[in-house]
C-alpha cells in the first residue's frame, strides 16, 4: 500500500520555490492593504508579507488541487480538508531539518483546521521553502508547549506549540502531501483522523 505520510529525514525534502519580482510586488501590496490584523499579531503586521508568500509557494507547488479559502481559521480547502499555512520570514538560508515549526497557542486552542503546512521565506523575499506538513491532531499530540519569554533558539514572543521539522518529530514531506491530495481527488478518500 502506498504511504502518504513520509517523514522529513533529509534537507533535500525541504522544497524551495522561487518568488518572482512581480509576485513580490503583488505580495507587498497585499501586505500593506492588510495592515495590522489584530492585537495578537506578533510583529505588528510585519509578518504579512511572509504569510502571503507562504500561501503563494504552497499554491505554486501543489497547484489546482487546493482552493483559496477566505476564512479566519484556514487558508486553503480541498474537498472537506481545511489547510492552514504557517510561515516564518526573514530567513538567511535554506532551513535545516532540525528547525522548529510553531503554532501560537491561542490559535491551537481555537483554530478550526485539519492540516498545517509549514513554510519559511528568505530575507531577500525571492525564495521560500516548504518544510513539510502534519495534521492538527498529530501536532497537538506531539508538539511541545513553549511559554512566552522562554528561550529555545530565540526568545518566544508568545506561547507556542513547538514542533521540529526533523524525522524525530515526524513532520511529513510536502511531496507525500501532494500525492495524498492527488489520490484523494481520484480514489477513495484517505482518512487523516488517526494521523
Amino acid at each position: 500500500m502506498k504511504t502518504f505520510f513520509e517523514n522529513v529525514s533529509d534537507q533535500n525534502q525541504i522544497i524551495g520555490i522561487n518568488i518572482t519580482n512581480e509576485e513580490i510586488q503583488q505580495l507587498e501590496t497585499l501586505s500593506e492593504q492588510r495592515g495590522v490584523l489584530n492585537n495578537r499579531t506578533l510583529v505588528n503586521g510585519e509578518g504579512n508579507f511572509a504569510g502571503f508568500a507562504g500561501e503563494l509557494i504552497v499554491k505554486k507547488y501543489i497547484g489546482n488541487l487546493i482552493e483559496k479559502a477566505d476564512h479566519i481559521h484556514y487558508d486553503y480547502i480541498f474537498q472537506e480538508l481545511k489547510i492552514d499555512v504557517k510561515t516564518k520570514g526573514n530567513c538567511k538560508s535554506k532551513p535545516l531539518i532540525e528547525y522548529d515549526c510553531t503554532v501560537p497557542q491561542y490559535q491551537l486552542n481555537i483554530q478550526d483546521c485539519d492540516i498545517y503546512i509549514f513554510t519559511r521565506i528568505s530575507a531577500t523575499k525571492s525564495i521560500g521553502w516548504i518544510c513539510g506538513w502534519t495534521t492538527k491532531n498529530k501536532f497537538l499530540k506531539t508538539s511541545q508547549l513553549r511559554q512566552k519569554g522562554e528561550s529555545y533558539n530565540f526568545i518566544g514572543r508568545t506561547s507556542v506549540g513547538n514542533h521540529g521539522v526533523s524525522l524525530i518529530n515526524q513532520l511529513y514531506t510536502i511531496e507525500s502531501f501532494k500525492n495524498f491530495l492527488t489520490h484523494r481527488a481520484t480514489c477513495a478518500r484517505v482518512s487523516i483522523t488517526n494521523t
